[in-house]
Parts: C-alpha cells; structure tokens; sequence
C-alpha cells in the first residue's frame, strides 16, 4: 500500500502533488467519508459553492481534526475562524465531544483557541 512512516518527509511543497492524484488514498478517503460515524464534516457554501470546510475523525466522544480548505475569494471572512466556532458551537450544544484536538503541529492560529498542548515522546 504506502511505504511505511520514517518521520522524514517523502515530497518537497514542490513535489508533493494532491492526495487526489493516487488512486489508491482517494478509494482509502472515498472508504472513510462513507462511514459517517467515522469521520464529521462541517462546511459552508454559497450559490451552490464550497467555501470553506473542515473534516474531523470521530474516536467515541473525540473529535480529531484532520483537514480543511477555503476559496482563496472569501479570505477576507476569515471563513476558518467562523466555521470553527461553529463546529464549536455544534459540538457543545449536542454535548456529544468531550475533546476536539486540533491535530499536529504548533500553528499560530491553533493559540487562539488554546494555550495548552501536549508534548508527545517518541
């Protein structure tokens, strides 16, 4: 299926390509987004039109956010930052997460939402 995981990069942000380009992890993906308690999906559209979205792995009562996008058009809306405090929203009004991890990775944007992390060994 795929090589196994070193901790090293595979591609450079030049050769890296889309997920979307290997048969094989979009059949993986099409598998996942077909099990809705596996995987939550929050978006927006406008005029029939994706704008912005983010996708969460469902682990029991933990949501793990895995991927999101936005139309470059609608910057100015900061469309990430509503969408997630409507998940946010969503997900404190059915009370049906306990957590919602943001995913790997110390971003600049993750510390608006906390100041905490946790440090993981190898």
């Amino acid at each position: 299926m795929y090589p196994p995981f070193t901790g090293r990069p595979t591609h450079t942000p030049a050769t890296r390509g889309s997920g979307s380009e290997d048969p094989l992890r979009m059949g993986h993906y099409e598998s996942l987004f077909n099990a809705p308690d596996l995987v939550a999906t929050y978006c927006y559209e406008s005029r029939g039109t994706l704008i912005a979205a983010r996708s969460a792995f469902r682990h029991r009562r933990n949501l793990l956010s895995w991927t999101s996008c936005y139309d470059p058009d609608f910057r100015d809306y900061r469309l990430g930052k509503v969408l997630q405090y409507d998940i946010l929203d969503h997900i404190l009004t059915n009370d049906d997460v306990d957590e919602f991890d943001l995913g790997a990775g110390r971003y600049p944007w993750k510390f608006e939402w906390t100041r905490h992390f946790r440090q993981l060994s190898p």
